[in-house]
């Protein structure tokens, strides 16, 4: 299964040994900022599209007990995330399909990955699914809300781009109630956003 197109695919495979550097940072940096001070001595993390481990590394950092697992559709982005984290669970896969078992992490995070899945719903269930009861989900992403969020969809329609989407906010609170989390909050950094919920 597909979670992202063969062109995004392409893309992050051909610059994930030069991604920390990219300029794409300049959104990522904030994002992870904004994520680190979110969350609270996990034990057990999720990153679903966790790129090249760059936002696991500085959980690692903060938390070094706490045992650490990474998914990305992108396979040189996970290799990268291995060779930086040689003693995480790495794993090449998608969001809708995570190859955990049941209850497996206290805490799944996802930061600029969100509007790549290409079933959103499912990708939610996922991460509720390898949540434990208890446990937190935490989304980043760019804002799908207000101005921000009518300016990402005019651009993806203009540019013919079936491949991304920026979903309003109270559509992924309802994909996240259907998915059984609860407590589920949104907080707008600006351009992006920041959704939790607990399982």
């Amino acid at each position: 299964m597909r979670s992202v197109s063969d062109r995004d695919l392409q893309f992050f495979d051909r610059v994930a040994t030069r991604y920390d550097s990219h300029w794409i940072q300049w959104f990522a940096r904030p994002i992870h900022a904004e994520l680190l001070r979110a969350i609270a001595a996990p034990t057990a993390v999720l990153d679903v599209g966790c790129g090249t481990g760059a936002l696991l590394g500085q959980i690692a950092g903060r938390w070094p007990q706490a045992t650490l697992a990474g998914v990305d559709a992108a396979p040189g982005m996970a290799a990268v995330a291995r060779q930086r984290l040689p003693g995480a669970d790495i794993r090449d896969g998608v969001a809708e399909q995570l190859p955990w078992p049941d209850a497996a992490f206290d805490l799944v995070v996802t930061s600029l990955s969100f509007h790549h899945w290409r079933d959103k719903a499912a990708g939610i269930r996922e991460a509720a699914r390898v949540l434990r009861p208890g446990g937190r989900f935490l989304l980043a992403d760019i804002s799908g809300d207000g101005f921000v969020g009518w300016a990402a969809e005019s651009l993806r329609r203009l540019s013919r781009n079936d491949d991304e989407e920026f979903p309003p906010s109270a559509r992924v609170l309802a994909e996240m109630a259907g998915a059984g989390l609860r407590d589920r909050r949104v907080e707008h950094l600006g351009h992006y956003r920041l959704l939790s919920g607990h399982r």
